[in-house]
């Protein structure tokens, strides 16, 4: 059996893998092919959804199925995917946030947070009280792709080395100033 840091470690890693695939979907699909003529699609939170929303989503359950996670919920469904599995990790996304920018060039992204289970049924997990994330984090999709992440002891930078598809560490310790105008 993997510890739960390795097991965390091999979903930010199907998670990267995910959001390579993203990326290059993102990079390849005409403006024009992310709009519904006739149909409009909402999701949970209200939203309108696009073809990029529901393929993102598809993408990564996809790559979760593949992973140690016991379920994934998605503002892009109702509920959440159980998995079937003895795992005790979950996985909550937003697979493209801003996608609604998308027709403007304004960059856009994957938002996620790991938390474990508990060892509680789904349907409790899913809405526990006090829940501690084990780790969140978001890629950013634009002229680079970048990725946001903490498990806990800060939040490190890593950027996309297209010609490897690798993240690189860029900085292992962000930190927002006291005062800024922006971040």
């Amino acid at each position: 059996k993997y510890c739960e840091e390795q097991k965390i470690s091999s979903i930010i890693m199907s998670l990267s893998r995910a959001a390579l695939k993203i990326s290059d979907t993102i990079k390849s699909m005409q403006i024009k092919d992310n709009t519904f003529k006739d149909v409009k699609k909402v999701n949970v939170d209200g939203d309108i959804q696009k073809p990029l929303d529901i393929l993102s989503d598809e993408i990564l359950v996809n790559f979760m199925k593949m992973s140690p996670v016991s379920a994934y919920a998605s503002e892009e469904q109702e509920g959440y995917l159980n998995f079937k599995n003895k795992n005790n990790l979950i996985v909550f996304a937003d697979p493209l946030d801003g996608s609604s920018n998308i027709d403007v060039n304004v960059s856009i992204g994957t938002i996620f947070s790991i938390m474990s289970k508990n060892n509680l049924p789904l349907d409790s997990a899913f809405s526990q009280e006090g829940k501690k994330q084990k780790s969140s984090g978001f890629f950013v999709y634009g002229p680079q792709t970048t990725l946001f992440i903490t498990v806990g002891k800060g939040t490190a930078l890593f950027a996309l080395d297209e010609s490897n598809n690798i993240f690189t560490l860029i900085d292992e310790k962000i930190i927002i100033p006291k005062t800024t105008s922006e971040f």
